[in-house]
């Protein structure tokens, strides 16, 4: 017994002085700041906001004092433990706790490869910020654009989390010092709308540029509209058709993604269609795709089964089934392109822009060939040519008549690239003839010997499908005997487990 009550002397002895040290670290912490209006930023730059540039990016982030517990606490956890322990143990346990203890260190945010104007970009704009904090009041329109400039400069340099704290404050301040409705809001809108873009949150940035155009509603007359809202909808629309065609295929979340590019694209015509085409050039070619993808789909419809002779209806009356779903195409899609096309080639020829008429006559040469009518395709290849002879030598719309061309090639307002699907694809150079409807008649044989027989058959199927402009000569479509061209093709599952 009284070995045993001399081991609890030295314990609660060891326990006094471990409890001094942490209260002792805790006193000697800052108190923290409760007082003021303070900058929403990333955690590690407010705590280096007073360090110089080149040390704030390693400085390791700052360990928590250790939470002691009570006496009364302790003693009830660790009494059954303190019966069974002699006094050599006690002694190992008192001298491990007396050595020093390595800090460990953490980076505070990831290493970001910066430019050096950038970085030095990110460094004064912040310091500027931190400055008119503390020079002027906290809704400063000041700190609103540093913060707006400061929001700007983390979507370039990718920290997009941040850089949506501080365009939202930056949106705060603005709504304070103009108004919750005021136009002033559109610049700081259009960086949340290249936030969300770069993010691919289309949801965001749909109702972004429906507040910008409620904006533009209620504090423009339709006389004083500038151009501010029209690149937001039709990159919104082209955002929309890029995510149908990442994931093409036939249901009813495509068909939406389409009439969402559709909506978009349409109020950007209608809106600012009186601009001059050598002002602001209107998404016609993107509208006329949109209309060409939506005619390969078929839309639900309600249809009525009635007595006849046909044995599976009667089966289904007969079970008390009457309205039953069907499919047809989506009506019209052919006209409603032309019909934008036609538009594009009024305005053209109402503004006497040569080189837009050229263009206007070449997309309803593509339209009317894609939809298989080829004489009025001819003739609108004839009228585009006869057009062009008038534009100087070397002009590059008169490369359009002497390449073939894989359509659908419209002639869009916003510069589109080729969107990588979803699934594994492969390019498979071919060189087969056309003829002069641009269809692909025959395939050399001369593909790389390394490619597998089965993408080659694909290649081909696919090729066979496509539709080519031909090479138009003197007004005329030509047949070509050797054109080169790589096919995209779907990899088979086999083929992608394999790679």
């Amino acid at each position: 017994m009284v070995q045993l009550a001399y081991a609890k002397c030295r314990v609660n002895l060891l326990l006094l002085s471990f409890l001094s040290v942490c209260s002792a670290d805790v006193l000697a912490q800052p108190p923290a700041q409760t007082a003021g209006w303070q900058i929403d930023v990333p955690q590690e730059q407010s705590n280096q906001s007073q360090q110089a540039p080149e040390q704030r990016a390693e400085a390791p982030v700052n360990e928590s004092a250790p939470i002691a517990k009570s006496d009364d606490q302790i003693t009830q956890e660790q009494m059954s433990v303190w019966e069974d322990t002699d006094e050599e143990e006690f002694k190992a346990i008192a001298e491990s706790e007396s050595e020093p203890q390595a800090k460990q260190e953490f980076p505070v945010r990831p290493i970001l490869d910066l430019e050096p104007e950038l970085r030095i970009s990110l460094e004064t704009i912040f310091a500027r910020i931190v400055e008119l904090q503390e020079t002027e009041d906290a809704f400063s329109a000041n700190l609103g654009e540093a913060y707006l400039t400061y929001g700007q400069a983390l979507v370039r340099a990718g920290r997009l989390q941040e850089a949506r704290k501080m365009l939202a404050n930056a949106l705060h301040i603005t709504k304070i010092n103009n108004g919750v409705n005021s136009i002033e809001q559109r610049p700081v809108l259009a960086s949340m709308f290249e936030l969300a873009i770069a993010q691919e949150n289309l949801e965001v940035s749909q109702e972004l540029v429906e507040r910008i155009l409620w904006l533009e509603n209620n504090a423009m007359d339709r006389r004083d509209l500038d151009d501010f809202s029209f690149p937001f909808l039709v990159r919104l629309g082209n955002s929309y058709l890029d995510r149908y065609l990442y994931r093409p295929i036939k249901s009813a979340t495509a068909l939406h993604q389409l009439e969402q590019a559709q909506r978009f694209l349409t109020h950007a015509v209608k809106r600012y269609g009186d601009r001059p085409l050598n002002q602001l050039y209107m998404p016609y070619g993107e509208l006329a795709l949109v209309h060409l993808i939506k005619s390969k789909f078929k839309k639900d419809v309600e249809r009525t089964w009635y007595p006849s002779n046909d044995r599976r209806a009667n089966e289904l009356l007969r079970r008390g089934v009457s309205d039953l779903p069907d499919f047809k195409p989506i009506g019209n899609a052919y006209g409603r392109a032309e019909q934008q096309l036609f538009s594009y080639l009024t305005k053209s020829l109402e503004e006497n822009e040569l080189e837009h008429t050229v263009k206007a006559f070449i997309s309803l040469g593509d339209l009317n060939l894609l939809f298989n009518y080829r004489t009025t395709a001819s003739q609108y290849y004839e009228k585009a040519w006869e057009s062009a002879q008038a534009l100087p030598a070397g002009h590059a719309l008169l490369e359009k008549f002497q390449q073939p061309t894989a359509l659908p090639d419209f002639f869009y307002a916003m510069q589109r690239e080729d969107v990588e699907g979803k699934l594994a694809t492969v390019l498979v150079p071919l060189t087969f003839a056309l003829d002069k409807y641009g269809k692909v008649e025959n395939f050399t044989d001369d593909t790389d010997a390394s490619t597998s027989p089965k993408l080659i058959s694909r290649a081909k199927r696919t090729a066979r499908r496509m539709v080519f402009r031909p090479a138009i000569e003197r007004g005329k479509m030509m047949p070509v005997e050797q054109v080169s061209y790589e096919v995209k093709v779907k990899v088979p599952r086999d083929e992608v487990n394999q790679g």
